[in-house]
């Protein structure tokens, strides 16, 4: 048991593994001239980090899903006729959500609009690397659900031990943080949000709800506040297509706002997220026991 837990996540490990290697390489050899320092070279490809491991991430799911051609059993996951309901109307509302809380940001919070993140200069440049970084948000939601709450969650609910699907959430939960934290600089703050968002996702899937959706659902809330508003995502920046930044000038009391939309640290240290989510994992817990004391 233990063993066909572990085969998918150090494969997928390792397959991330090489993206970084391969991101590495690119980076140095190139966009970067001569012979950088090692700091320039680090700065350069975490600037990419999403793209890289979003798009090893894609890969990752649909090289999943093309391996499971040869079972029928395997399709029901990936219906075609249940990616409007199971992808779209998620996006859309992960998307809505996700404009919700810019919003907040923009007049709670002491956030500026400073226009397009684009420069004519490089115009052609970084609309290829904002359509890239796009489509790498999706392709990273898409490959960690069906990892972390497809194929690893379902193995780790397998195990005989006592409240088995409380065990599972744990324990896919923490394995996801720490894949995500890695090389990252995330304070309490952001991890307790990926904690509580990785504990929600895996709810859903228990509940029955398509591991499909909830990527979209995340997917979309990164690709809106990140690649679109350059919002930080995993202590990183972005110039994205238009830019919002905290301003550190602001008033004490504009400043308390920080705390509900995240101040500096972006959309993953908000409060107001975590309580957001607090409140959809004990919806998740309350709809569950009431249909068992039925």
């Amino acid at each position: 048991m233990a063993i066909s837990f572990l085969l998918p996540l150090l494969a997928y490990w390792l397959w991330l593994f090489l993206a970084h290697l391969v991101g590495i390489s690119l980076v140095t050899y190139g966009m970067l001239d001569g012979a950088p320092p090692f700091h320039e070279i680090s700065d350069q490809y975490f600037a990419q980090y999403l793209t890289f491991q979003g798009v090893a991430g894609l890969l990752a799911f649909l090289l999943g899903w093309g391996l499971s051609a040869s079972r029928p059993s395997a399709w029901a996951p990936f219906p075609v006729a249940r990616w409007r309901t199971d992808f779209w109307l998620p996006f859309s509302r992960g998307a809505l959500l996700a404009a919700s809380f810019l919003v907040l940001l923009l007049v709670l919070a002491p956030f500026q609009y400073l226009g397009s993140g684009l420069s004519w200069a490089d115009a052609p440049w970084d609309f290829l690397n904002t359509v890239a970084r796009s489509i790498a948000c999706v392709g990273w939601a898409l490959g960690d659900e069906w990892v972390f709450r497809h194929l690893l969650l379902e193995r780790a609910r397998r195990f005989s031990f006592r409240f088995a699907e409380f065990g599972a959430v744990a324990l896919t939960t923490g394995l996801w943080v720490l894949t995500r934290s890695w090389g990252q600089h995330l304070g309490w703050s952001q991890i307790t949000t990926l904690a509580l968002l990785g504990s929600f996702l895996a709810l859903r899937v228990i509940r029955g709800a398509s591991h499909i959706s909830g990527a979209a659902l995340w997917g979309s809330w990164t690709l809106v506040l990140h690649v679109l508003f350059s919002a930080p995502i995993l202590g990183r920046d972005f110039a994205g297509f238009w830019m919002i930044r905290f301003s550190s000038a602001a008033s004490t009391h504009a400043s308390g706002f920080r705390f509900l939309t995240g101040g500096a640290g972006g959309p993953l240290s908000s409060v107001l997220i975590q309580a957001l989510l607090l409140a959809a994992i004990a919806r998740i817990l309350w709809t569950q026991n009431r249909g068992k004391l039925r």
